[in-house]
């Protein structure tokens, strides 16, 4: 009896010895997955900034103007920002106000 306890107990043991380096192997590898996702995403990060920095520069009006004075013969005149829409309705909405006025401002003349 004596032995068959000893051995059932070494059965287990070496049974959960094996489970836990099985699960601490996993982990490592794990770890490393993790760690090499992180240092990809850093550097994609850091690319990403690049990219927005150099997009930010690329589209800058100044930039812009230099080269089109550059590889153009035409003079382009810049823009007030009150002369730039953000959407169609906007567009639509000043027009229809200008069209009012004149509309108004030659009615106006009629009557003179």
């Amino acid at each position: 009896m004596f032995n068959k306890n000893i051995y059932i107990t070494s059965l287990i043991f070496l049974i959960l010895l094996i489970f836990t380096s099985f699960i601490k192997n996993e982990t490592r590898l794990l770890e490393k997955k993790i760690y090499n996702l992180n240092h990809k995403i850093l550097k994609l990060r850091h690319e990403l900034h690049e990219a927005r920095v150099e997009y930010s520069y690329l589209s800058s009006p100044r930039y812009l103007f230099n080269k089109l004075s550059e590889f153009s013969n035409e003079k382009y005149v810049p823009r007030s920002f009150s002369e730039i829409y953000l959407n169609l309705s906007e567009l639509l909405d000043h027009q229809y106000q200008k069209t009012k006025i004149n509309v108004n401002h030659d009615k106006e003349k009629t009557k003179k």
